[in-house]
């Protein structure tokens, strides 16, 4: 291995494997950077025009993949480090890209699939960043869409990747870590989700995060789907081991919602309760009755949660799995119309709202300002 390395080394500086000096790298990174800034002009980075140019090189080029790879981990690891925070239409933008797709081509199966759902949570907090100056800079909108759209891309490939490797002569312990790290991802984005539900000014951008937290429960279901798969056609204790920490998981987190709901719901009654004759002829404002029979939602999608326990401890996983994930469905909708609500209210005013504290008392908030619960479910053996 000592040998390998040293082998490697000397290849790296060797002009024939085309090594450069450090004149020629420093030479070569400023025409680097003036190309891209020529190209954009500092702004309009999110044209494919470079990206294209150079991922067109590694492909006709495999060699220039390993050769990229030297380069960014020894030349310009300064540049690559400074690009991880870039915007769409910065002008490192691109060198962030282009890193991305490296690692995808250097990367097995199982971690192209973790790196494309870990890439969609990139996309997801690059539209939530945009999509907070856009009324200073109207053009973050359409970069703010984008970025969307491939947040949703790049989970569908994630979920086609999980699929093929499930059909590979890999190992259950394999694709089942690999399904693991993609649910743990997921999670995180569900969380940049919420906040950019809670952060929603108008019914669009509160439809558009929510339609971004279904792309992530779907991706979330495929990778559930294919642990059942691999635990049917391996059944071992490493699979169902996996199973049952997957369901304790997904569990807590649907208990999780359960209560932040619930909460939700106080606030906005007490909100609609202190604001009354400004809110009472409002369009959108709920009556009680209407409260009543959002909270019966939650209460009916608690009911639900011991059939699914049931099911799992006898042995009916993917049935178990069904079930949370129609618990799951039930509240997606409910909390549509809740934020509907929310953004409903604090349009009408810019005071902040009541809030229930824990001890009874009230304090002033916005819906946004509740920190979601958590909740460790435990399944019995």
């Amino acid at each position: 291995m000592a040998d390998l390395l040293t082998q490697l080394k000397k290849l790296k500086n060797d002009p024939k494997a085309g090594a450069a000096s450090s004149h020629e790298h420093a030479a070569s990174k400023a025409r680097l950077l003036a190309f891209i800034s020529a190209e954009g002009g500092g702004v309009e980075m999110t044209t494919p025009s470079y990206v294209s140019w150079m991922m067109g090189s590694f492909i006709s080029k495999p060699i220039a993949v390993g050769v990229a790879a030297v380069v960014l981990a020894v030349g310009s690891l300064s540049t690559v480090n400074a690009a991880t925070s870039a915007l769409p239409g910065d002008t490192l933008y691109s060198v962030k890209r282009i890193t991305e797709q490296a690692q995808l081509k250097l990367s097995s199966l199982d971690r192209r699939a973790v790196l494309h759902t870990e890439f969609a949570e990139r996309r997801l907090k690059e539209a939530s960043e945009l999509q907070k100056t856009v009324e200073e800079n109207p053009q973050h909108l359409n970069l703010a869409k984008t970025a969307m759209e491939e947040y949703k891309q790049e989970l569908s490939q994630a979920s086609s990747d999980l699929q093929a490797l499930k059909n590979t002569d890999s190992t259950a312990g394999t694709t089942l870590a690999a399904v693991t790290d993609v649910q743990d991802a997921i999670g995180n984005m569900e969380a940049v989700i919420d906040e950019s539900v809670a952060q929603s000014q108008t019914r669009e951008q509160g439809a558009d995060a929510l339609a971004a937290k279904q792309v992530a429960k779907d991706a979330q279901q495929v990778a559930t789907g294919v642990a059942v798969d691999v635990h049917e056609e391996n059944g071992s204790d490493i699979t169902i081991s996996e199973m049952k920490e997957m369901f304790k998981k997904n569990l807590g987190a649907i208990e999780a919602r359960q209560t932040f709901d619930e909460r939700r719901l106080d606030t906005i009654k007490a909100s609609i309760t202190a604001k009354w004759d400004m809110l009472k002829d409002m369009e959108g404002i709920p009556s009680d009755d209407d409260l009543k029979r959002m909270r019966f939602v939650i209460t009916q999608t608690k009911l639900q949660i011991p059939e699914a326990m049931n099911g799992f401890a006898a042995g009916g996983y993917r049935q178990a799995f069904g079930a949370l994930s129609g618990i799951d469905v039930q509240l997606l909708s409910l909390e549509e119309k809740v934020a509907q609500i929310e953004i409903t209210i604090m349009n009408a005013h810019e005071v902040p709202v009541v809030t229930p504290q824990v001890d009874g008392s009230t304090g002033t908030s916005t819906p946004a300002a509740i920190a979601e619960p958590t909740n460790t479910a435990v399944v019995k053996e």
